[in-house]
């Protein structure tokens, strides 16, 4: 089989004022795909993270958390969360 899903859940916490978002940004074939927002919670508050993405041989994919919502600018260093080879378990 070609394709694996990524599959990724969890939560996005934030205390005191302002507001914090989740993005993630993916290559497919080498070629970069905008970054898309997750999730985003404003003052003290918890929200959802869910996340299925279909995965080729040549997609990689990497996750950040940034201050305020309207863009991927103001971020912490992004993550890589695919790596390969996939693994089958």
């Amino acid at each position: 089989m070609l394709f694996r899903d990524l599959v990724m859940a969890g939560q996005l916490t934030r205390t005191g004022e302002g507001c914090s978002s989740v993005w993630v940004r993916f290559t497919f074939d080498f070629f970069p795909a905008p970054a898309s927002k997750l999730a985003q919670v404003c003052g003290s508050g918890s929200v959802d993270i869910d996340l299925r993405q279909s995965l080729m041989p040549t997609t990689t994919g990497r996750l950040t958390v940034c201050e305020g919502t309207e863009t991927a600018t103001d971020c912490a260093p992004w993550q890589t969360i695919t790596s390969w080879p996939v693994n089958r378990d």
